[in-house]
């Protein structure tokens, strides 16, 4: 995260904070929260958490008027849930731009 911003998970939702002053909210952890996340839980992981990076990409992209974390351009934000751990980048997964640490799901 740049220097100021913090991320706050609030129940289903992401707060997006900037020298202690929200931004604004994601609600999309709540897609967990489904139907269609209880009958398909890995395919609708991978979406919220796609969907959850891509809130705070916009968020501090406009609130800097910067692309992040890319340089020259804002590159898309994706995940993949690979046994019990969900991984998360930005960019390409082969050479992303920035990679998050794994985390364990269980």
């Amino acid at each position: 995260m740049p220097s100021g911003f913090a991320v706050h998970a609030v129940d289903t939702e992401l707060v997006v904070m900037r020298d202690g002053e929200e931004l604004g909210v994601s609600g999309a952890p709540g897609i967990m929260e489904t139907v269609e996340a209880i009958q398909h839980p890995a395919e609708n992981l991978e979406t919220a958490v796609r969907a959850s990076l891509s809130g705070v990409q916009d968020y501090i992209a406009d609130e800097t008027t910067e692309p992040w974390p890319g340089i020259t351009s804002q590159p898309n934000a994706d995940a993949r849930l690979v046994g019990d751990t969900i991984e998360m980048w930005f960019g390409d997964e082969q050479d992303p731009v920035m990679r998050l640490r794994p985390m364990s799901v269980r």
